[in-house]
């Protein structure tokens, strides 16, 4: 039944001074890792809407999932050289006028790729037109959008 215990430590000690060092180390490395920002993130650059020429670069195609009639999907190509950012659609909805839905994920469109998210709930019938709200890193309102890593 109950057997006398190993000489030495016992599994939790044993773990406990195992992961003591590794600890603190992390602690010693965690405050000069700090002073990087989120791993290298330039913090001069905040978030701007695209501009119409910039919009204009992103390949847009939308519609409505079959079996699921009040999900409209977005598929967002990127064709800039930089990442966007998409987090909402603007509708001008026939009943309720103009509506702001977020999307569903908010996607981050890196340069060259798609992806794809959603908005719900819209029914086909109810949408007039929309338009997708995307944002880029930018130094200032007018500036260029840029990488968001330094370089």
């Amino acid at each position: 039944m109950g057997g006398a215990a190993p000489r030495g430590l016992s599994g939790r000690a044993a773990t406990r001074r195992t992961l003591a060092p590794l600890v603190a180390a992390l602690a010693l490395f965690a405050r000069p890792v700090q002073g990087y920002g989120l791993i290298g993130l330039d913090p001069d650059l905040k978030s701007f809407p695209l501009q119409a020429s910039e919009f204009s670069r992103l390949d847009i195609r939308a519609g409505w999932v079959e079996g699921a009639p009040e999900r409209m999907v977005f598929e967002i190509r990127n064709g800039l050289s930089v990442p966007v950012h998409c987090a909402s659609v603007q509708i001008d909805h026939r009943e309720r006028g103009k509506l702001v839905l977020g999307l569903e994920p908010a996607v981050w469109v890196p340069s060259n790729q798609s992806r794809r998210s959603g908005a719900r709930p819209l029914r086909k019938d109810d949408v007039k037109r929309f338009s997708l709200v995307c944002s880029c890193l930018r130094r200032s309102e007018r500036g260029a959008c840029e990488a968001p890593l330094k370089p």
